[in-house]
């Protein structure tokens, strides 16, 4: 059997989420120059502290700019006012991987129970 058909017959969750993580990277490439753009005009500062910091600093520091609640808003306001609906398809697809991505490092690490996992998941300081 072929590493897709395993994927789409649930039988190797491993290649699943490795598949996941793919398409999320590949949709940040497409997404990452529009939203630039989008970004030229609603807040130009944090667009040259993004392009700034991807070349000349740690990536924790870039991460940290990626988790802000500006970059979350231009992100939110970019959405809102798209009017594509593939975008906003994929848009959701990403939030949903997140969230699975999110649930199977917390676990673990937290050493919890699946249901523990999800209302700590639920909370909104969850990142």
């Amino acid at each position: 059997m072929k590493t897709a058909e395993k994927v789409l017959a649930g039988n190797s969750y491993v290649k699943g989420i490795k598949t996941h993580k793919i398409s999320i990277q590949a949709m940040w490439r497409i997404l990452l120059p529009q939203l630039l753009d989008f970004m030229t005009d609603r807040n130009p500062e944090l667009k040259k502290n993004l392009l700034e910091e991807t070349y000349n600093s740690p990536t924790e520091y870039l991460i940290s700019i990626l988790r802000s609640g500006e970059f979350e808003s231009v992100i939110e306001d970019y959405i809102a006012t798209c009017n594509n609906a593939n975008v906003i398809f994929w848009w959701s697809y990403m939030q949903m991987v997140h969230i699975l991505l999110l649930y199977i490092t917390l676990c673990p690490r937290k050493n919890c129970t699946p249901r523990q996992c999800t209302v700590e998941l639920s909370s909104p300081n969850a990142s």
